[in-house]
């Protein structure tokens, strides 16, 4: 709120609700998680309790673990990709998919840090010179301990690839093919007397009167919440697509503008063909008021960013729901259906020349704003209005990426936490390797070396589920709101990313790392062993 106030335009608030769920769940996981190592401390006796360590992890429960975590994996992708019914997809994602992905990547990380340690254990013991086959004999004595703690590490890096791979393609895709017109003129209700002064500048070119009104419709969303809004956006034919670049999915302006001129008919975006498959033929049942009107469909478009433009003007009911969508009729069917005659919005066409001057958008909104006095409320450029969403946008990735990172950092606290564990359990294994020679570098070198296992496997799993879940948001998004977003993980920020989680990791194993040097053999020797 402090650092990014445009993106957080309504403050702090606290949601008590969100909390005490917060609170609870927390309560609830920790219950649960201790519970089983808890029952099992219950049933060893002394004597295998005092030799536990020397048993090896038993391959076939890792086979096991890998097995379950791609079976639970393979589960969510089953429901978001392998049907179209947008109910079962919303419904089977939030009551099985998400919590099928987190147990499932987080089983996996035990395997997967298996096979990183199997790898790089060679590696890492030439680099930091430490004996031959020490790095990978330590850590595969306690798999599950490492691999989880890898696995809560991932979730940071996650969600920071995962936002970032739909952010970009909101950006780079969905928001390059919005063409908005010249300019915009805003007002509570522009009258005729108003778009004659303006239309009388020299810098204009010509203007399209436009309604903007929210309606609910059932083609996005799912039923349980019915309060999925569009926008009918009216406007007058002619000029409208003089000054209007529309790219044509279904029918063509030929066939489509006379049709609209005999009202009852409508274009609608993109987003209702991909969510429901609605096109030229079909009928749109949409609701104002709890009323229901039917339009026939006579199009599908790309749309123009009209519903953007009227959010971005904080004009009508539509800014605060938020509609994604828009439905394109006629002013004269707003008139004739709802008794609506004014106007919130003119799109403006703006001259580039006047007199053989160049004239630059804000001169030709000072202008503009000039001439219409206090019948307006505000007026600004197409430009203008696009550069000011890439960077709401851009903001906002920058912001839900501090959530990742603070995921990354409290995450760091278990991390730290193993480590800590680890040397107490080992203490008189480190006194042994001290009293035959080995240094406190070497010590330190070997608790680095487990740290940055972590890491590794952290990043790997981490690039996995994030990519997973971008991809699974993008399919959320399609079949839902009808926005159809492409992209892979961008090769900067998911770079940052594992450079912030590695970095993360050595950071809270040092600590622990440098104390464990700075003790004396005979003090690690005299600790009781295991």
């Amino acid at each position: 709120v402090v650092l990014f106030p445009e993106q957080l335009p309504a403050g702090f608030a606290m949601n008590p609700v969100g909390l005490v769920t917060a609170v609870v769940g927390s309560v609830f996981a920790g219950v649960l998680g201790s519970a089983w190592p808890a029952w099992r401390a219950g049933r060893i006796t002394p004597l295998e309790g005092l030799s536990i360590r020397s048993r090896p992890a038993r391959a076939s429960r890792i086979v096991v673990c890998a097995g379950v975590a791609l079976g639970l994996i393979g589960l969510q992708l089953s429901i978001i990709f392998l049907q179209s019914d947008p109910e079962r997809i919303f419904w089977g994602e939030l009551l099985v998919g998400i919590p099928s992905t987190f147990v499932g990547y987080f089983l996996l990380s035990v395997p997967a840090f298996v096979v990183v340690a199997l790898g790089l254990s060679p590696v890492i013991d030439r680099v930091l010179g430490l004996p031959r086959g020490l790095m990978k004999r330590t850590v595969l004595a306690t798999p599950y301990r490492f691999g989880f703690t890898a696995g809560a590490m991932m979730l940071g890096l996650a969600l920071f690839i995962s936002i970032w791979t739909n952010g970009r393609s909101v950006l780079e895709d969905w928001l390059k093919t919005l063409r908005f017109p010249d300019a915009f003129v805003a007002g509570v209700a522009i009258t005729d007397q108003t778009r004659a002064r303006i239309e009388a500048l020299p810098v204009v070119t010509e203007t399209v009167a436009i309604q903007v009104l929210p309606m609910r419709t059932d083609a996005f969303g799912v039923k349980a919440f019915d309060h999925t809004e569009t926008t009918f956006i009216g406007f007058e034919p002619g000029p409208f697509f003089r000054m209007t670049t529309l790219m044509w999915v279904q029918g063509t302006p030929e066939e489509a503008i006379p049709r609209l001129e005999r009202g009852g008919a409508v274009l609608v975006a993109k987003e209702f063909n991909t969510t429901r498959g609605i096109g030229v033929g079909d009928r749109l049942t949409l609701r104002y008021q709890d009323t229901p009107y039917t339009f026939d469909v006579v199009g599908v478009v790309s749309s123009p960013g009209l519903d953007i433009v009227n959010n971005w003007f904080e004009i009508g009911e539509s800014y605060t729901e938020q509609a994604v969508n828009a439905v394109f009729g006629t002013r004269e069917d707003l008139q004739k259906l709802f008794g609506i005659s004014t106007y919130r919005l003119l799109q403006v066409g703006l001259a580039r020349e006047v007199n053989g001057k160049k004239v630059t958008d804000e001169e030709a909104l000072q202008a503009i704003r000039d001439a219409a006095g206090s019948g307006i409320i505000d007026a600004g450029s197409g430009r203008q209005i696009l550069d000011e969403v890439k960077v709401f946008l851009s903001g906002s990735l920058y912001v839900f990426s501090l959530v990742a990172v603070g995921a990354m950092l409290v995450a760091c606290f278990g991390v730290s936490n193993l480590i800590v564990a680890s040397i107490q359990a080992r203490q008189f294994e480190f006194g042994v390797l001290r009293a035959i020679g080995g240094s406190r570098g070497m010590l330190v070198r070997l608790v680095l070396g487990e740290a940055l296992l972590i890491a590794v496997t952290a990043c790997v799993l981490g690039t996995l589920m994030g990519t997973h879940g971008a991809k699974a948001g993008q399919r959320v998004n399609e079949v839902l709101i009808g926005i159809d977003l492409a992209g892979w993980p961008p090769v900067v920020p998911t770079g940052v990313g594992w450079v912030v989680l590695a970095g993360i990791t050595l950071g809270a194993a040092l600590p622990a790392a440098l104390s464990l040097g700075r003790r004396e053999p005979r003090e690690l020797l005299a600790t009781v062993r295991g």
